[in-house]
């Protein structure tokens, strides 16, 4: 991988979670980085389930190490959300992640 190929703008959210005056749970994602990345859409797909279309889309998303990344995290590629599904660190060298996603497009 070529720096030069990290051409996308992916902000890494994380959940939070807070309570309101009343004591319920608010649940939040706040953007901790801001990191240049590769987008590359793999394959779509539509699974009919209780009569509803439900289409999703398999996404891999290249970018430098970080050790900070979960995979409960997920990514805000413009107003695209990607779930996070498995990190690998491509050649077990901390240098670059390989991300496999799902944007859910229905």
């Amino acid at each position: 991988m070529r720096a030069g190929s990290l051409r996308d703008r992916v902000g890494i959210q994380r959940r939070t979670t807070s309570r309101d005056a009343a004591g319920a749970v608010l649940i939040a994602w706040e953007t901790y980085a801001t990191v240049w990345a590769a987008v590359e859409p793999l394959s779509g797909r539509e699974a009919v389930a209780m009569k509803e279309v439900h289409a999703s889309a398999n996404v891999r998303v290249t970018m430098r190490w970080r050790k900070d990344l979960r995979a409960q995290d997920r990514l805000l590629f413009g107003t695209r959300v990607l779930e996070i599904n498995g990190i690998t660190d491509v050649g077990g060298r901390q240098r670059w992640l390989e991300l496999a996603c799902t944007e859910d497009v229905s």
